[in-house]
């Protein structure tokens, strides 16, 4: 029985790696006639630049959403852009959970050995964790 895609989710850190999964879930999206939505989370605790302050944090975020906004004005209509603060791992399953996210689309990022083992692994945490099938790009 195969399910029709109505709802792709990508999860991106805006970093050039994650630059291939985003342009993969907008040819999906747009191949399906799907809704697209450009997830980033903002690691909270420092853990993306340590030092910040709250309020330079919370420019880093409005920064990340305008950019997100800009991709999806170039996507069209079907396209929105949502941006979180938080734990990503545990935001990202929440979101595609409580959202009809039919497949997840996030990037295969070569994380050296020592930091996967310091920090965990974000992509290994939504691979086991999520409700929704995961495509790695």
């Amino acid at each position: 029985m195969s399910q029709q895609i109505r709802e792709v989710v990508v999860a991106t850190d805006l970093s050039e790696a994650s630059k291939q999964a985003m342009d993969y879930a907008k040819d999906m999206a747009e191949s399906c006639n799907a809704n697209l939505t450009l997830l980033y989370v903002y690691p909270e605790g420092g853990f993306a630049d340590p030092g910040l302050t709250e309020q330079e944090e919370l420019k880093r975020l409005d920064e990340a959403q305008s950019k997100l906004n800009t991709e999806c004005e170039v996507f069209g209509s079907s396209c929105k852009a949502v941006t979180f603060k938080g734990s990503p791992q545990g935001l990202i399953v929440d979101y595609t959970s409580n959202n009809n996210c039919d497949i997840l689309v996030i990037g295969n990022h070569n994380l050296q050995c020592i930091n996967k083992v310091l920090t965990g692994s974000v992509t290994d945490y939504i691979l086991h964790e999520a409700k929704c099938p995961v495509l790695r790009c």
